[in-house]
């Protein structure tokens, strides 16, 4: 072969390989590469496909560095989605199935396979593994509708009843806000929710479930009353959550506005900053336009 031949073959394979990167249909494309979810997005000097593998491995510490990993990386690895969903469901340590369902929080709605598996998890007899399928499903938003029954389970089950002495929140209150953003633009949860918030007596409740009538909107107008009351309430955190409730439950929480109107005018020093603020901005949303100047 003449050295003129051998030439043109090399810049003939250099155009291909050039055109492969820029078909949409090609393996090479680069999107494909370098997009959400290519394997050539790396951590730690390795590729997702390589943390999937690892994912198979004998070793605890090696699946456990491989979860971390691929949550690490997040939306880029959504190819792992179904890698991770075997974990959660299948793997012996419990370490493992919750960083897996922490994992798959952090891939956005690419995970939105995996909500019959985090509906199982819900049930997992170990607490970290509950909390996190219960953090996942409060970020896959309305995509885990499927898990509301699941969900009030969840909150309703006594062993929720902890935060493990590892979160700020228990199991029980991730539970509620997940309902919450689950049923969004729904009635679905409004009666749990409010039969919920009339028995609990802890104010890490109270605040969650206020908040999670909020994230349902609108259709959570019959729990209004709940909400004034704990507009009165002594802890200004729970006096936060109310007004953020009928912030996202908007104009049809107009009964609690004279309410509202005080709290937003009658405060001092740093109970002003935040009780005052949760307030504005609950009446913008219910009246369309900012409180009055005091």
């Amino acid at each position: 072969m003449t050295k003129r031949r051998v030439l043109w073959l090399l810049a003939i394979l250099i155009a291909v390989a050039g055109l492969a990167l820029l078909v949409p249909n090609s393996p090479a494309y680069l999107p494909t590469l370098f997009g959400p979810g290519g394997s050539f997005h790396y951590h730690d000097g390795h590729s997702v496909s390589y943390w999937v593998k690892a994912l198979e491995s004998d070793d605890v510490k090696v699946r456990k560095q491989a979860v971390l990993a691929l949550g690490t990386m997040g939306a880029n690895a959504a190819e792992a989605v179904p890698a991770l969903t075997v974990c959660l469901r299948k793997d012996d340590d419990g370490n493992v199935r919750g960083d897996a369902a922490l994992s798959l929080s952090k891939m956005g709605a690419a995970a939105a396979p995996a909500v019959p598996s985090l509906i199982e998890a819900l049930k997992d007899p170990d607490g970290y593994v509950r909390f996190n399928a219960a953090g996942a499903l409060f970020h896959l938003k309305t995509a885990s509708r499927p898990a509301i029954p699941a969900l009030m389970e969840a909150v309703a089950a006594d062993e929720n009843k902890t935060n493990m002495n590892m979160f700020y929140s228990t199991i029980q209150a991730m539970a509620a806000q997940a309902l919450g953003r689950a049923s969004s633009g729904t009635a679905e949860a409004v009666p749990f929710l409010m039969k919920t918030l009339k028995s609990e007596t802890t104010d890490g409740m109270r605040i969650a479930v206020a908040r999670s009538l909020g994230e349902v909107g609108a259709e959570a107008g019959p729990a209004v009353p709940q909400l004034q009351e704990l507009l009165r309430h002594k802890n200004i955190d729970v006096q936060m959550a109310a007004a953020y409730g009928l912030a996202g439950i908007g104009p049809e929480a107009r009964a609690a506005v004279p309410q509202l109107q005080e709290l937003a005018k009658n405060q001092d020093g740093l109970v002003k900053d935040v009780v005052q603020g949760a307030a504005e901005e609950a009446l913008l949303k219910i009246e369309g336009k900012p409180a009055a100047a005091p």
